[in-house]
């Protein structure tokens, strides 16, 4: 077994030798560089919390541990810029392109590109892609802007590791569960039906309930709507950085504000 002592660097080791062997690619070193580190780090924390009562050996293994994530993170961003990351997206960019140049080229012919019959009168002049795809590939396109796919694979890299440490919290983490329409502002309703005046945290209640109303209105909700809007707010900004928009989208339905979610997609 290898020594406690800097234990990832055996797995490093490892990893090199089985490039050599070529038994992984030489893309997908900087990946398992990451799993070791990571793997690691979780060592030191149960150490740790095992040495809660040494406190400078706690201390110790933390600081060591929180070394080895950030580590974790370099290897994790390589991958994106340089290793299996970058390869997939170029060959998605590649089809993508491909794709569309086949559309292009039915369509010139006189014919729908979401159909199996042709009109038979040829269009020189066909539909563009939908702006959306038009930015998305020129993005895409390393070979005329290296500088804006480095960028694209960097925002990649950023919203991977926040997915990752909505992963690593997994259970432990309540902060996503919503009960149906919880945020709804039914409480708000109901205490205005009272003839309530204030919020109870000695803010004018709101009267306006639509998505600005408390702002324009420069008023309060109930405390229970005006919890859950945080708690609701902060799940979704959560999402949204870890590039899942259609979750924080569905989360955001679920939760009884589906115009948040329509703001989320576009207005759409």
């Amino acid at each position: 077994d290898a020594p406690d002592a800097r234990r990832e660097e055996y797995a490093f080791a490892d990893v090199l030798a089985a490039a050599d062997r070529n038994e992984i690619a030489a893309g997908a070193a900087a990946a398992c560089f990451e799993s070791a580190c990571w793997e690691r780090a979780y060592e030191l924390r149960d150490a740790a919390t095992s040495a809660v009562h040494r406190t400078h050996k706690a201390a110790e293994l933390s600081a060591e541990a929180d070394a080895l994530e950030r580590e974790a993170g370099t290897w994790s961003l390589i991958w994106f810029l340089l290793g299996d990351g970058a390869v997939a997206e170029r060959e998605n960019a590649a089809s993508e392109a491909d794709a569309r140049e086949v559309m292009r080229a039915r369509q010139t012919l006189g014919g729908d590109p979401a159909s199996v019959y042709d009109t038979g009168v040829e269009n020189p002049k066909p539909t563009p892609p939908p702006l959306s795809a038009r930015v998305r590939m020129a993005a895409r396109d390393e070979e005329n802007d290296p500088v804006t796919f480095r960028i694209g694979r960097i925002v990649a890299w950023l919203e991977g590791a926040t997915r990752a440490a909505l992963e690593r919290a997994g259970d432990v983490d309540h902060e996503f569960e919503f009960a149906d329409n919880e945020c709804a502002r039914r409480e708000t309703a109901n205490a205005l039906d009272a003839r309530a005046t204030t919020d109870g945290r000695g803010a004018s209640l709101s009267r306006a309930l639509d998505p600005d109303g408390p702002t324009r209105t420069r008023a309060g909700l109930h405390p229970t709507n005006a919890d859950g809007e945080t708690r609701l707010l902060r799940a979704v900004w959560r999402l949204v950085r870890g590039g899942m928009i259609d979750g924080a989208r569905e989360l955001c339905v679920r939760a009884g504000q589906p115009w948040r979610a329509a703001s989320l997609g576009g207005g759409v």
